[in-house]
């Protein structure tokens, strides 16, 4: 068992003297917070007094990493060096330290709903089971089902885009949770006037209560342990925006981006030349390592659609 700050948690590399520790050693412990809670993890104690600091890096870099990638554990890598103390003609001491790696799991679960078959998202983080919910359009049951199940605490709901396949349980989730509803601004008037067409599909009129935060490109949202940045994708809406957690490399497209194709264009206030202009510009612009969640279909990647959407062929490289 080893406690550790909670401030440390989230992806940064630390460094703390400490003279416990073993030679070598690979064990499955948890990584327990002050505040109390615990979490499954996987720590590796290297004591080697003739570490010099490159070598730890590219050992780290070319050698633990890629191995512990294979695991579905958090790490932290503990590294014991010698540090030489001259003092004039005292003698060296050897002092521990502690280079910390954390990696923070996140999951995900796509729930299909609607008549639409929408893909709404929930995604969480392992340890402190943060949440959110993303595009909830429909299938209400579905959904509390999936998050009791998890045993997750949902902090908001996001929305790509406010099309009422895409808003269709936004109001009861919003009610049963008591959480803040997010949409990119200009997508504020769909979110009470959805079409005519989509609400006969669900016997029902659909509409969205009022957001309680309009988002703008290239801001940060942190709900808990969760930080995604806006991307700002008019075209299949005026307002739609991505989702982008660039630590774990997951973008969340909407009806932006899809498998082997765009968003339509052809409905009121869709632009094709905006939306054109906001894949390349916001999309393409990213790494193909990238994972794309879009709004309807499988999942793809940035790089996929860059070198294989005929919509986009010849698109911008990285």
């Amino acid at each position: 068992m080893v406690v550790v700050p909670e401030t440390w948690l989230g992806g940064y590399l630390l460094k703390l003297t400490d003279p416990s520790g073993s030679v070598f050693e690979v064990k499955d412990t948890s990584l327990t917070c002050r505040s109390g809670f615990s979490i499954p993890a996987l720590y590796i104690l290297i004591q080697r007094s003739t570490f010099h600091s490159s070598s730890i890096v590219q050992t780290v870099k070319y050698i633990l990493l890629p191995a512990l990638g294979q695991t579905d554990l958090p790490f932290f890598v503990i590294f014991f060096t010698s540090c030489p103390w001259d003092t004039g003609r005292k003698r060296r001491l050897t002092t521990p330290v502690w280079l910390v790696f954390w990696r923070a799991i996140m999951r995900l679960e796509t729930i299909v709903v609607g008549p639409f078959e929408v893909n709404c998202y929930l995604y969480w983080h392992e340890a402190s089971k943060d949440a959110v919910v993303l595009d909830p359009g429909g299938n209400e049951q579905l959904i509390f089902e999936a998050i009791d199940r998890l045993a997750i605490t949902l902090r908001a709901i996001l929305l790509t885009h406010g099309h009422g396949d895409h808003i269709a349980a936004v109001g009861v989730v919003k009610d049963k949770y008591q959480i803040p509803l997010y949409v990119g601004k200009d997508d504020q008037a769909l979110l009470a006037n959805p079409s005519d067409i989509v609400s006969e599909f669900y016997g029902h009129p659909v509409q969205s209560p009022p957001a309680d935060f309009f988002v703008s490109d290239e801001q940060l949202l942190t709900f808990g342990s969760i930080t995604l940045r806006v991307l700002s994708t008019p075209g299949h809406t005026p307002g739609g925006v991505c989702y982008l957690d660039e630590r774990e490399g997951i973008l969340f497209c909407g009806d932006t981006l899809f498998y082997g194709s765009i968003g339509r264009t052809d409905l009121l206030g869709a632009s094709y030349e905006q939306l054109i202009d906001s894949i390349q510009t916001k999309i393409l612009t990213l790494p193909d390592e990238i994972v794309c969640f879009p709004g309807h279909g499988p999942k793809t990647t940035v790089g996929a659609e860059r070198n294989n959407n005929p919509f986009l062929k010849g698109g911008y490289a990285v």
